[in-house]
């Protein structure tokens, strides 16, 4: 009887300790997004999507739908059309104000960093902040994939409603607030387009 005491209250202490750990991560890996991109350049789900072709960055996708695909965040998610972004939750916006892909000129999306706490962080613009330069995004529109290349990264204040002004080349420009728990400032990311795919 001694022993199975002693033996319960050990597993309650494993039990307690790993509940304390589990609600620190929770509580703090939302505030240090560069500790959370440190481990995730070891996934190797999302160096392995980046050396695919454009097509079959959707074949998990359904056929028919718009969808945003960022390989090297983990983004992959369906791009809606609604009157604001409080519908939105988990997928993509795209502002009715911008064009759209084919339309050329500046095709403007949005999503939030953290649409609910421990969701999935990969279906949001949660790591939007870590993409550099050079980075490939992927859009199917309609059927057609658009493929862009990122060209620049920054932030502005809310009221800089320049970034969705209309644009003579086809680019894409994504936003997200920033920083984290707070909608101060807006996170942008602008590509131009390079490849369209029939």
């Amino acid at each position: 009887m001694i022993r199975k005491l002693k033996f319960l209250r050990g597993m309650n202490i494993v039990f307690e300790i790993a509940i304390f750990i589990l609600a620190i991560n929770l509580i703090f890996a939302p505030l240090f997004p560069v500790v959370a991109q440190v481990f995730n350049k070891n996934d190797k789900s999302v160096v392995l999507a980046t050396g695919v072709g454009a097509n079959e960055h959707f074949t998990d996708l359904p056929i028919e739908g718009n969808y945003l695909v960022i390989p090297s965040i983990g983004v992959k998610r369906e791009i809606v059309e609604a009157l604001g972004i409080s519908t939105v939750h988990e997928n993509i916006w795209r502002r009715n104000e911008g064009s759209t892909p084919p339309g050329g000129g500046n095709t403007v999306l949005v999503a939030h960093r953290y649409a609910t706490i421990g969701g999935n962080r990969a279906s949001t613009f949660y790591r939007l902040p870590e993409l550099v330069a050079g980075e490939k995004i992927y859009v199917r529109y309609e059927g057609i994939i658009y493929i862009y290349e990122i060209n620049n990264t920054f932030v502005v204040l809310p009221t800089q409603v320049e970034i969705e002004g209309p644009s003579t080349t086809p680019v894409l420009t994504l936003y997200t607030c920033t920083p984290l728990w707070k909608a101060d400032h807006r996170f942008v990311v602008t590509a131009p387009l390079q490849e369209t795919i029939l």
